[in-house]
C-alpha cells in the first residue's frame, strides 16, 4: 500500500481541511489481530472537528472504550454476507449480525458497511450485489 501511495491509518488520524471545514479521518488495525486501538487512533482529537473512524471489522464498533466521540464509522470485511438465503447472511465472520451491511446504529455512533467489490473463499454473490458506497459529507449550518 506504502509503494501505491495508501496513507494507513493503524492507530492513528490524520486532520483534513477543505475551506474552513476540519474533518478528523482516524484508522484502527484489524479488531481481529487485538491490535486495534481507538482510543489511541483518536488520541489529541479536540471536540470540535468531526470524526470518521475507518475499521475493516465493524465488530470494532462494540469496543470504542476510552474515546470520547466518533461521528461516523466507516467498515467493511463482510462483503455484505457474500450469499444471502431469504434476505439474511447465513455467514458473516462478525459477532454482531446488525452489522453486515448497510447502515446501522451501533452503541456509540453510526456504522455504515460496505458489501465491497470483491468476494472471498468462494468467487461467488448470491442475492448480493457488490456495492462502493458514495457518502457525500456535508457541513452542518
Amino acid at each position: 500500500f506504502a509503494a501505491a501511495g495508501v496513507d494507513m491509518l493503524n492507530n492513528e488520524h490524520r486532520r483534513v481541511r477543505h475551506g474552513s471545514v476540519e474533518l478528523i479521518i482516524a484508522g484502527v488495525d484489524d479488531a481481529t489481530t487485538d491490535r486495534s486501538d481507538p482510543a489511541a487512533a483518536t488520541a489529541g482529537v479536540d471536540g470540535r472537528a468531526p470524526v470518521i473512524l475507518l475499521s475493516h471489522n465493524p465488530d470494532a464498533a462494540d469496543d470504542l472504550g476510552g474515546v470520547e466521540r466518533i461521528d461516523l464509522m466507516l467498515c467493511g470485511h463482510t462483503h455484505g454476507g457474500q450469499i444471502r438465503l431469504f434476505g439474511r447472511a447465513p455467514i458473516t465472520g462478525i459477532r454482531n449480525r446488525a452489522y453486515v451491511c448497510g447502515l446501522a446504529h451501533g452503541p456509540r455512533c453510526p456504522v455504515y458497511t460496505s458489501r465491497g467489490l470483491g468476494f472471498t473463499r468462494l468467487p461467488l454473490r448470491v442475492d448480493c450485489r457488490p456495492e462502493l458506497p458514495v457518502i457525500r459529507l456535508v457541513a452542518a449550518r
